[in-house]
């Protein structure tokens, strides 16, 4: 099945990872933005948060300090929290084209298509080269089952990036669930080129086969996808 992805505008730098010897006590927000996101990089997720949430005392205002402790959240599952900081990011920031997607994906997940197709427009509005923005667009359409406009996001997506494996993968599941098994399975045949161990892209080549008749390939594509590892959910 199609997916979605996040993303970040979160950059780490180039300094080691912080120590307790570093833990000094400062009145920079941006200090404490910057240590939060070095602890982020490490997955040192309980430190993060403590040192964005200090940041935002220090400043209120801080958007990209709500998005960062919004992505921490996101990463630890802490989805309603995280919906929280990137609202709040956007209102301080309207233009935070990251912050509408990664809100996005969470109502995705919460199976909430409306307010996840809202988000990703939002984000297109403000970032029309946004490839990510129109794969996820493309996977809620999907799961709306509204599977025409899916087609045309993956596609845009595709031609804004080439190489956009979901996106093929995306858009052969559409055209297989609208019985168009040979775009499908050339969709397909692109994932596997550009990630020969994309499980998932040999399992539905092996059902788009299977439609079709090819019962021997078929069978070849559900061995490959097990062997790398996948299970029909």
């Amino acid at each position: 099945m199609p997916t979605s992805t996040r993303s970040s505008t979160s950059t780490p730098t180039s300094t080691p990872a912080p120590t307790a010897s570093t833990s000094s006590v400062s009145s920079d927000p941006a200090f404490y933005k910057k240590r939060g996101l070095d602890f982020y990089q490490t997955k040192d997720y309980d430190k993060a948060i403590s040192d964005f949430t200090e940041a935002i005392k220090l400043d209120p205002n801080y958007a990209i300090a709500y998005f960062d402790r919004g992505m921490v959240y996101d990463e630890t599952k802490d989805y309603d929290k995280a919906i929280s900081d990137y609202t709040q990011a956007i209102r301080l920031d309207p233009f935070n084209f990251d912050a509408y997607n990664n809100r996005g994906v969470l109502y995705y997940y919460a199976k909430d298509y409306e307010k996840a197709i809202n988000d990703y427009t939002e984000a297109i509005r403000l970032n029309p080269s946004y490839a990510m923005a129109y794969n996820n667009r493309g996977v809620a359409f999907y799961y709306a089952k509204n599977y025409h406009k899916a087609i045309s996001d993956y596609t845009e997506a595709i031609r804004l990036n080439p190489n956009f494996t979901k996106a093929y993968d995306g858009r052969g599941a559409a055209y297989r669930d609208t019985k168009n098994y040979d775009k499908a399975i050339s969709d397909y045949n692109q994932v596997v080129r550009l990630d020969p161990n994309f499980a998932k892209a040999y399992y539905g080549r092996g059902l788009s086969y299977r439609e079709q008749g090819k019962n021997a390939q078929a069978d070849a594509d559900f061995d490959k996808a097990k062997q790398l590892g996948y299970r029909q959910k």
